[in-house]
C-alpha cells in the first residue's frame, strides 16, 4: 500500500483552507496547522479534523508527523518558514510571491540548493493547465514563428474583502501586482523560455477607503496595475491587471509571432497562422465544478483552482513513483524529474526581481533593468540533479565500504 507523506499547513486564511482541501482530496494526510492565534488555529483544526494545532512555528516544523510544509498566510513570513523547514529536512510547498524582497527570495533559493533531495515548489498553477502546456509545445515547434509581442490582461473583482488584512497593504504583499502579476511574469517566462531584462510599470490605488471599514483604515495596495516587459531578441510584453469588475474573472494571454499567434482565454487555447482565414480552437478545457470549486470560486478563480489541483496531483505522482511493494520504501522520497515543470525557488527569484523592478519603475517613472541571477551559475534543476547524483554515489560507496568492513562481516557471522 502506498503511503503519502504527511502535510503541515502554515496559515489559517481562506487560501490555507483551499490548500488543505485539495491536499486531502489528493489523498495526503494533513496532520498539523499553525495559526497566528490559538483561537484561529483551533477553529480551523476542528473544522477540517486536523489533530494538531499550534501558534509556535517550530512546533509545527519539528512535528514528527509533518513531512511537507505548505506555507500560506502573510507573505512576509514565507522566507523564514521555508528556510527553516528545508534546514530540518522538510519538503516545502510555498505560496507566492517568494518573499517580500529579493533578499528573501535568494535565502529561499540558497536553502533549496543546499538540500537538493527536498522538494521546494512554488504555487504557480498555470504551468499545469493543459492550454498553457500545449501553447508551450506549439511555440517550441514554430507555430508562431519568431515571437514579437505578448499581451496579457486580467479583469476581476476587488481583492480587498470586508475585513482589513494584508491584502489591503502593499508593503505586506497585497495588491494586483503581487497576487496576479507574479503568476503572469512566471507563466511568460515558462512559455517563452525567456527572462525579462527591463521593465516599466504603473501602479494605482483608486479605492483607498471602503464604507464597510473603519475610517482610520487606509488601503495602500494597488487595485490597478499596468507594466511592460522587455526580453532578449527584442520581444516585448504588455500586461494590464484590473480589479474593478463588479463580478466575474477574465484572463487573456496572446502570443504573437511572425508566422501567427496563440491566444489563451482562461483555460481555452486558440490560434491562427498566416495564410489561414479563421481562428482555430486548439484546446478547450473541460472540468467539472465539484463541491470544492463551488466553495472557493469566490476566493480564487476556477482556472487557478483547477491548476492548483493538477499541481498537487503532480506532487503526489512524484512521491508515489518512488514507492514500490517493498516494506522499506520511504514515503518521504520524491522523484524530482516528475515535478520539474513546477516553478522552483530560482524561478521565484526572477519573478521577485521583476516585481521589485516594476515597483521601482513606478517610483522613478522610467524604464528599470531587472536584476539578473549570475549568468555563470548553472540552472536550478541542473544543480539539483548533479547534487542528487553525488549524494547517491556517496550513499552507494558508504554501503559498499560497510559491506567490506571486517567489523561488519564479523557481526554478520
Amino acid at each position: 500500500m502506498i503511503m503519502l507523506p504527511s502535510v503541515g499547513i502554515f496559515g489559517t486564511d481562506s487560501h490555507a483552507q483551499i490548500i488543505i482541501s485539495l491536499f486531502k482530496a489528493a489523498g495526503f494526510p494533513v496532520t498539523a496547522v499553525w495559526g497566528q492565534t490559538l483561537e484561529k488555529a483551533k477553529s480551523l483544526a476542528n473544522e477540517l479534523k486536523i489533530s494538531f494545532y499550534t501558534t509556535k512555528i517550530d512546533e509545527l516544523l519539528l512535528h514528527n508527523e509533518v513531512d511537507i510544509v505548505c506555507v500560506s498566510g502573510t507573505p512576509h513570513q514565507y522566507a523564514q518558514v521555508c528556510v527553516k523547514a528545508l534546514s530540518i529536512g522538510k519538503h516545502v510547498f510555498s505560496s507566492i510571491p517568494a518573499g517580500l524582497t529579493l533578499k528573501d527570495a535568494n535565502q529561499m533559493l540558497e536553502a533549496a540548493q543546499y538540500y537538493p533531495k527536498l522538494l521546494s515548489v512554488l504555487n504557480h498553477p498555470l504551468r499545469f493547465l493543459a492550454a498553457f502546456i500545449e501553447a508551450k509545445k506549439l511555440l517550441s515547434s514554430g507555430y508562431c514563428g519568431d515571437l514579437i509581442v505578448c499581451e496579457c490582461s486580467i479583469h476581476t473583482t476587488s481583492l480587498v474583502k470586508q475585513n482589513y488584512d494584508w491584502q489591503c497593504d502593499g508593503s505586506m504583499g497585497g495588491g494586483m501586482l503581487q497576487t496576479y502579476g507574479s503568476h503572469i511574469i512566471d507563466i511568460l517566462a515558462f512559455l517563452t523560455d525567456k527572462r525579462a531584462i527591463e521593465v516599466q510599470g504603473t501602479l494605482e490605488t483608486f479605492t483607498k477607503q471602503r464604507d464597510d471599514m473603519p475610517m482610520f483604515r487606509h488601503i495602500s495596495s494597488d487595485d490597478f496595475c499596468s507594466f511592460q516587459l522587455k526580453y532578449p531578441n527584442d520581444v516585448q510584453a504588455c500586461v494590464t491587471l484590473n480589479s474593478h469588475l463588479p463580478s466575474g474573472f477574465l484572463q487573456e494571454l496572446m502570443l504573437i509571432g511572425k508566422k501567427g499567434f496563440l491566444k489563451i482565454v482562461n483555460c481555452n487555447l486558440y490560434g491562427q497562422t498566416k495564410g489561414s482565414s479563421e481562428v482555430e480552437s486548439l484546446y478547450m478545457e473541460e472540468y467539472e465544478n465539484g463541491s470544492l470549486y463551488d466553495s472557493f470560486q469566490d476566493l480564487v478563480p476556477g482556472m487557478y483552482l483547477f491548476g492548483l489541483e493538477q499541481l498537487i496531483e503532480g506532487v503526489k505522482m512524484a512521491f508515489e513513483s518512488m514507492q514500490d511493494s517493498s516494506v522499506s520504501a520511504d514515503r518521504r522520497n520524491a522523484d524530482h524529474n516528475l515535478i520539474s515543470t513546477a516553478a522552483n525557488f530560482e524561478n521565484g527569484c526572477h519573478t521577485r526581481a521583476v516585481l521589485d523592478a516594476i515597483v521601482k519603475s513606478h517610483e522613478k517613472r522610467a524604464w528599470v533593468p531587472v536584476k539578473q541571477q549570475n549568468d555563470a551559475s548553472p540552472p536550478f534543476w541542473s544543480v539539483k540533479e548533479s547534487l542528487l547524483q553525488e549524494n547517491n554515489k556517496s550513499t552507494h560507496l558508504s554501503q559498499d565500504l560497510h559491506k567490506k568492513s571486517p567489523v561488519t562481516n564479523k557481526k554478520m557471522k
